[in-house]
Formats: C-alpha cells, structure tokens, sequence
C-alpha cells in the first residue's frame, strides 16, 4: 500500500545527498581532477553564449528523444546502454580523483595507464553492481559525485562560475517543464525505478499508520488488503489489531545530486576558496529539504531542480555579500532568480491544491 512520505524516508534520503555533495568538495578540495581527463571532453570554442545555445539545442533534441521513449518504446536496451554509459563514465571519473590521491600509485602512471586504472576500476564496480553485490545507492552516489566533478572542471575552468550556474538555472526550467508541462519525466523516473537502474538514491520501508489516524477510505482499503501476503509476524500483528500497513518511499535521481555538486564543486575550481561552494552544498540541503516537504504536503511529483535552484541562488546572494571588489548583480541576479523559481513552484502548486478541491466533491 503506497501512502505516504514519512520523516524516516526524508532524512535518509537527505543524509545520502549531503554524503554525495561533501565527498565531491572533499575531492575538489583536497586533489585535482587529472588534466587528461579533463582535456579530453573540452568543449569546442571559447563563446559562453555559443557554448549554451548548443547545449540548449542539445536538451531540446534529448526532451523529444525521452518523450517518444516513454510514449512509444518497449524495449529495455536503451535503458541498459544508458545506465552503463552514465555509470561507467561517472565511475571512471570518480576513480581518476582517488587515484590522484594515492601518489605511491600515481607516481607510476604516466599517460595512457593514468587514464587505464580508473576505467578498469569503474569496470569493476559496474561488473559487481550487475552481479547484484553493490547497493544502488552507492553506485548512484559515485557515478553522481565523478560526473559532478568532471562538469565542475571542465565548465568552470573553461567557462566560469557564473556560466555554471546559469546551466543550472537552465537546468531548473528544463525541469519545471518535464514534471509540469511535457509531463514526461515522472513516468521515465518511474521506467527507471521499476527496472532497478542506479540512476536514484532512495530510501523505502514499510510504516505502521494507527488505526486511530485512519480515514474512511483506509479502512475499506485495509478491509480489501489480503493478510496472506504478509509473512513478517510482528507486521501480522499490528495489522489484526486494526492497524495499517503502509510503504513509504522518497527517490531522488542523480541529476539532482550531481547537478548542485557541479556549481559547488565548480566554485572550488574557479575561485579556490571553499566558502561559497560550502554557502552552495548549504542552499541545496535546504532546498532538497523544501521539496520533500512540499511533496509530502502536496503528494504530486515535484521537480526537485526549481526548489535546489532557488536556495541555490539565495546561498550565493548572501556569499557573494562578502565578496570584494564588492558587486550589486553578484547579489540581485541570484536573488531575483531564486524568487522566480521558487515563485513559479508555489504558483504551480497552489494551482494543483485548487483542482484537488475542485474535483474531490464529486469523487
């Protein structure tokens, strides 16, 4: 019986993101993303603006692609390919940082075999996670924390902070329109749980709601529930006392992990000072936070990327406050932009809250 989000499941859920985040400005901090690694994905040209209309082209091609998947396709290899793709490349990544943390090896590697030790590593990991003896939270985590860290590099270095995080404001709108308008991206997160792929953290357990707490449609649904299918006695018990049996579940997908470590992680490479990427990694938390209390409230799919954003952009007002040469639009850009998006969430929300109301009489 799917019913309801509970503190456990947020809590869980949210550890996992700040473990995600902190391990990826660790790795910022305290090693160096390898030059070949980095150079190897270059984009092309130096135009910021260039650089964002193609990549802006490139979402709008991979929208319509994901639509037709999950309007039209059956099959299972592309989520396969996928999969392997973002976790290998995300692996590969990961393991390029540690092993440049462990100069008894590093000193022994030289070109290719830089670059060859932490492919074959990511190989394993993939390998064991196919195996089933690696925790789809753990893989989702690493493959995050190395495609964070490359993007942080490869972007920031190459383009800015600033170009990182109008990415991830463009990434923000991108999100809004998926859950809210093209109402695609809910049932291909639903496609990639439903096929256990690591592309989500999450944190799922079965609750007990006291049947003082319940309503008249969970009795009659707890009437229907067959007490055969349990085999848990302690379970058993609660639900012969007139107890209901609840699965209470949060998912977060790897886009909203890896996307915020990308500008705090970012931040780090750019200005080499870690307290805004700290005012960052800070705003997410909150912002992740807000969202599942506003799922928790609401019950819709939420996307997690507007909120992140918003919180996001508040964090670096106030860091950039004590940036100098002081700047007014370092601190009203952000603002104003956190206002919008946060704006646009509550405005959706709100609009929902009325239909529910509109449509439940007649229910």
């Amino acid at each position: 019986m799917e019913r309801r989000i509970e503190a456990r499941q947020m809590l869980g859920v949210w550890v996992l993101f700040l473990i995600a985040q902190f391990i990826g400005l660790a790795f910022a901090i305290f090693s160096y993303v390898p030059q070949a690694a980095i150079q190897s994905a270059q984009p092309s040209g130096g135009s910021v603006v260039t650089y964002i209309l193609f990549l802006a082209l490139e979402f709008a091609v991979v929208i319509v692609f994901i639509m037709w998947i999950v309007r039209s396709y059956r099959g299972g290899l592309f989520f396969v390919a996928l999969e392997a793709y973002m976790l290998l490349l995300g692996g590969f990544f990961f393991f390029s940082v540690i092993v440049s943390l462990l100069p008894y090896i590093n000193n022994y590697l030289d070109g290719i075999a830089e670059l060859a030790l932490p492919a074959l590593l990511a190989v394993l990991l993939f390998y064991l996670w196919k195996k089933g003896k690696m925790n789809k939270n753990v893989m989702t985590i690493i493959s995050s924390v190395g495609l964070g860290l490359f993007l942080g590099a490869n972007i920031g270095v190459s383009f800015g902070f600033w170009t990182l995080y109008i990415i991830l404001g463009f990434f923000a709108v991108y999100d809004y329109l998926a859950v809210f308008v093209f109402k695609f991206m809910i049932p291909f997160a639903k496609q990639m749980s439903s096929r256990n792929l690591a592309f989500m953290i999450g944190s799922s357990n079965v609750e007990i709601i006291p049947k003082e707490s319940l309503s008249r449609e969970d009795m009659k649904e707890l009437r229907n529930f067959n007490r055969k299918q349990i085999e848990d006695p302690v379970l058993k018990r609660y639900v012969d006392e007139g107890n209901m049996p609840a699965v209470s579940s949060v998912m977060l997908g790897n886009g909203d992990i890896m996307l915020p470590l990308t500008v705090a992680a970012g931040a780090y490479f750019v200005y080499a000072n870690a307290f805004l990427s700290l005012m960052i990694i800070f705003g997410s938390a909150v912002g992740l936070l807000a969202t599942m209390l506003l799922l928790k409230r609401y019950k819709v799919g939420l996307p997690a990327i507007p909120p992140l954003f918003a919180f996001i952009s508040f964090s670096v007002a106030i860091a950039f406050l004590f940036y100098q040469p002081f700047s007014i639009w370092m601190i009203a850009m952000p603002a104003l932009l956190g206002v919008l998006s946060l704006a646009a969430i509550l405005a959706k929300l709100s609009q929902v809250s009325r239909e529910t109301v509109t449509i439940s009489p007649s229910l």
